[in-house]
Parts: structure tokens; sequence; C-alpha cells
């Protein structure tokens, strides 16, 4: 993705805790929690904190980077 993470910093550790939960217990390396992860959002249409409460595909580029940027902190556990 080319385009530069964009989310307020309150929406930014929302969208980390919501996929730290979702990590939480899972035996998963961090690469295969991150895709698991991502691909439940995209695929499966969830709406909330993870993904500033809009489907992950009305989410512009620089909203879905920092999405993904939130979620590579929680799998490094640093929400």
């Amino acid at each position: 993705m080319d385009a530069a993470p964009s989310s307020l910093e309150e929406e930014y550790y929302q969208a980390c805790r919501a996929a730290a939960d979702w990590m939480t217990g899972k035996q998963d390396g961090p690469t295969q929690l991150v895709e698991g992860y991502l691909q439940s959002i995209q695929t499966n249409g969830n709406v909330g904190p993870g993904t500033f409460h809009k489907s992950w595909h009305e989410l512009p580029a620089d909203r879905q980077a920092a999405v993904i940027v939130a979620t590579n902190a929680a799998a490094a556990q640093q929400c």
C-alpha cells in the first residue's frame, strides 16, 4: 500500500486494542496474527473501532494503512 497512514491518536489506539483483543489467546506468530486479523476484517465485514466504524471497503487508502499499522503494533504487543 502506497498511502501514508492517517488516524487520530485515539482512533489508532482503539484500532490497535481491537486487533489485540482479536489476537488474544491465539498461538500464531506475529505475521500470521496480522494476516488473520486483516483477513477477518476484510472478508467478514466487521465494523467497529478496529476499522474506524466503517467496513474495510469504505475506508480510503490512508485509513486502511492506519489499520494495518495499528494491527502490526498489536501483533508486536505495542498498543
